[in-house]
C-alpha cells in the first residue's frame, strides 16, 4: 500500500450509525438486558470495531517504519 492509503487506513473511523447502535445496546443491556438477536448484533458490531481498530493499529506500525511522524493520530 502508498503512504496515502496507510494513512487513510490509519484514519479510519465507524459509521456513525454503528457506533450509534452500538452505544444503544450497550445502554440497553445495562437497563434491561438484550435479546439473543440483540446480543449477536452486540458481538458482529464489536467485531467491526476490533477489525477496525487492528488495521488502524497495523497502518500506524507500517508508517512509523517507514520513517513518518505518526503523532497526530494520537489525536484521533
Amino acid at each position: 500500500l502508498s503512504d496515502a492509503e496507510l494513512w487513510r487506513a490509519a484514519k479510519m473511523t465507524a459509521p456513525t450509525e454503528k457506533t450509534d447502535r452500538m452505544q444503544l445496546l450497550v445502554e440497553k443491556q445495562q437497563l434491561e438486558g438484550l435479546t439473543a438477536a440483540e446480543k449477536e448484533e452486540a458481538e458482529l458490531l464489536s467485531q467491526f470495531f476490533n477489525r477496525i481498530m487492528l488495521v488502524r493499529a497495523k497502518a500506524a506500525v507500517l508508517l512509523q517504519a517507514r520513517g513518518q511522524d505518526i503523532s497526530q493520530l494520537a489525536e484521533l
